[in-house]
């Protein structure tokens, strides 16, 4: 724990790992605006688990081990999955450790903060959006409870179960925590920068309701050069979340209050013109002057969080250009939210202007579905809504009213969402398998091709018929 760094400290180019906190860094030191935080390299976890393993044998040399699984064995693999997450959830660190993390917070002037994890290793099989973040009070027990839900993720059975597959040994992976201020926030969300145009998405207050899949953001594709708005799309945003400071012993779910967006918000973009053009301005340089294929997310906050800039990135990660995707047909990893097992043709539905009105589209067909590349407008009305009988849909989100399309659907995959979003109540309500956070789902996959899908995995199989034995998601 003496090892924890701020990201407003110089990480030069002999930082050995070029991961999300030397990029913010890198940006800090340009004069970007950066939400400052610190940093628990992905060592601090593993000097936890030695400390845990004077006391518990499975433990014991873990980072030196690959635990000797056969993951195909699923009974083990869970058992071991839940004991694993149960000592580090119930570990006690050196007390120490609560002194170092006091004295980091006392840096921080906001009443809570938020955790977030990211892999020190890019060869890592999961990706960094399945680790979820945590929001919990800026104080040492509470940060410390944090870090110990936000490490006991790794070891869930079906990340232990991509590890042994890909033959990735347990002392190569490295997760370390951001750790950073959480206040009042107008907006936020996320950019998607590529050479040719930027796409921003966001939404009223802080972009939960995104991540969870609970709201469909606002959206904005500009060219980069020029800065001119190419297209623009109101979204359907109708919840927005408060923070709330609970008591020592809440959970990090209890920091968060849901609350109903206003009329006037809801029936309003939540960026104003010139914040839209100064975050296109920022975005602009970044390309220029760092990289040109890159993601963040930002937040615009009140003007009396003077500790905090106006409008600041808080994460930032290189993105893949489409030359670089790796084996398309690859399995692909999300997080299961409704169990069991679907097979059957895909039918991806890209988001569209016509889906603004969800219920005149159902009622005249006016949707997108994906063509390749090219996307065409259904003008004709289906005999069956879509034609998903039988059929697995692919989309980057599911909103209630989706509710009499998806009867008789095979099962759900989609881009965005939690264990609480939409897509995932309506999976479970209707009794089909389905997998949320699978990044980039309507770009890989084609309709009419043949998947099958493991809820209970948080799997997508694709083409190849290989279906591996399921295991359980804890």
């Amino acid at each position: 724990m003496d090892n924890l760094y701020w990201l407003d400290q110089s990480l030069g180019e002999n930082f050995p790992y070029r991961d999300q906190a030397f990029y913010l860094s890198q940006l800090h030191r340009h004069g970007y605006p950066v939400v400052n935080g610190f940093v628990l390299p992905g060592d601090v976890l593993w000097q936890y688990l030695e400390v845990l393993g004077e006391s518990e044998v499975l433990l014991a040399d873990l980072h030196d081990s690959d635990l000797h699984l056969d993951v195909h064995q699923s009974r083990q693999l869970r058992d071991v999955a839940q004991r694993l997450r149960r000592r580090i959830l119930q570990g006690s660190p050196p007390a120490f450790w609560l002194e170092a993390l006091t004295e980091q917070l006392q840096k921080i002037s906001t009443p809570l903060v938020i955790l977030q994890p990211f892999l020190q290793h890019e060869g890592f099989p999961a990706p960094a959006e399945i680790l979820e973040t945590v929001v919990c009070p800026a104080q040492s027990e509470a940060v410390m409870a944090g870090l110990k839900q936000v490490w006991g993720q790794l070891f869930r059975a079906h990340h232990l179960f991509c590890w042994r597959q890909t033959g990735l040994k347990l002392s190569q992976v490295n997760l370390a925590v951001l750790v950073q201020p959480l206040g009042e926030t107008i907006a936020s969300g996320t950019v998607a920068a590529q050479p040719e145009q930027l796409c921003i998405e966001s939404t009223w207050g802080f972009p939960f309701a995104i991540d969870r899949g609970e709201v469909l953001p606002d959206r904005y594709t500009i060219h980069p050069q020029s800065e001119i708005v190419l297209k623009q799309q109101l979204g359907s945003k109708t919840r927005g979340y408060h923070l709330n400071l609970p008591s020592l012993e809440s959970s990090p779910l209890e920091c968060l209050t849901p609350y109903l967006l206003s009329p006037s918000q809801q029936q309003s973009y939540s960026l104003s013109k010139e914040d839209l053009a100064r975050l296109s301005q920022i975005c602009k340089q970044i390309q220029k002057m760092i990289m040109p294929h890159f993601s963040l997310t930002w937040q615009i906050s009140p003007p009396e969080n003077s500790h905090l800039s106006h409008l600041a990135i808080r994460s930032f990660a290189p993105r893949i250009s489409q030359g670089r995707v790796v084996n398309a047909l690859a399995p692909l990893q999300g997080v299961g939210v409704a169990r069991g097992e679907a097979r059957g043709t895909a039918q991806v539905i890209v988001v569209g202007a016509a889906l603004g009105n969800l219920r005149e589209g159902y009622e005249h067909g006016k949707v997108k579905e994906n063509e390749g590349t090219a996307s065409r407008l259904l003008t004709q009305a289906p005999a069956q809504p879509l034609g998903l009988s039988g059929k697995i849909l692919v989309a980057e989100i599911v909103l209630p009213e989706w509710l009499p399309l998806l009867r008789d659907a095979a099962g759900i995959i989609t881009e965005q969402g939690g264990m609480t979003s939409h897509g995932a109540i309506i999976a479970r309500e209707l009794g089909i398998p389905a997998v949320v956070g699978v990044t980039a789902a309507t770009q890989l996959i084609q309709t009419g091709e043949d998947l099958t899908l493991d809820g209970d995995q948080g799997i997508v199989y694709r083409q190849s018929g290989q279906v591996l034995e399921r295991l359980p998601q804890n």
